[in-house]
C-alpha cells in the first residue's frame, strides 16, 4: 500500500540502510580501516536486497507529460513558424554532427540560402 508520493516505511528503510552503509564506507575510507569499508560494502548489498525484497521500484509514480503551450514563433534552425500541434512536440533524436535537413522548397519559402 503506497501512500501517496512519500514511498512505504519499507522502501524508506531499504534507501536508509543504503545511505548509511556509503556514508560509513567513506568514513572508513578517510581513516583507512579497510575491516569497516568491507563491513559497509556488505551493509550496501543488504540494503540492495531489501529494496528487491520490498519492490522499491513500485513506489515510482509516473507523471502525465508536461507540453508548453507556447504561442507561433519562428525556429532560428528552420527559419519557419513553429506551433503546440502534437506532432511536433515529440521528442527527435538528432546524433552529433548531423544537422537537420532543410529541403529547396523550405528555403525558397524562408529565403535562406
Amino acid at each position: 500500500m503506497a501512500t501517496g508520493r512519500s514511498g512505504r516505511p519499507g522502501s524508506w528503510a531499504a534507501s536508509g540502510l543504503i545511505l548509511v552503509a556509503f556514508a560509513l564506507g567513506g568514513v572508513a575510507l578517510i581513516l583507512h580501516q579497510w575491516w569497516l569499508f568491507w563491513t559497509a560494502t556488505g551493509i550496501a548489498v543488504a540494503g540492495g536486497i531489501v529494496a528487491i525484497a520490498v519492490d522499491i521500484f513500485s513506489d515510482v509514480v509516473l507523471d502525465p507529460i508536461h507540453t508548453d503551450h507556447a504561442e507561433p514563433h519562428v525556429s532560428p534552425i528552420r527559419h519557419r513558424v513553429k506551433t503546440d500541434a502534437p506532432s511536433e512536440l515529440e521528442p527527435k533524436v538528432l546524433l552529433l554532427g548531423h544537422a537537420p535537413s532543410i529541403s529547396r522548397d523550405e528555403r525558397e519559402d524562408t529565403g535562406a540560402s
